[in-house]
């Protein structure tokens, strides 16, 4: 009788919620990664800073 082991290795996976920077324009928020280099314009890099 043969044996075989099959393991694997996965990643951790951790819930996450995204804003656009419309979207983030009011808002509270306690903690933010912002991404200034998706900025297209200086109006959204103000919208999103602010």
């Amino acid at each position: 009788m043969l044996l075989h082991t099959i393991s694997r290795l996965t990643l951790p996976l951790l819930p996450a919620y995204l804003y656009t920077n419309y979207k983030c324009q009011g808002q509270s928020l306690d903690h933010a990664i912002v991404n200034l280099c998706g900025c297209r314009s200086p109006q959204s890099l103000y919208v999103m800073l602010l």
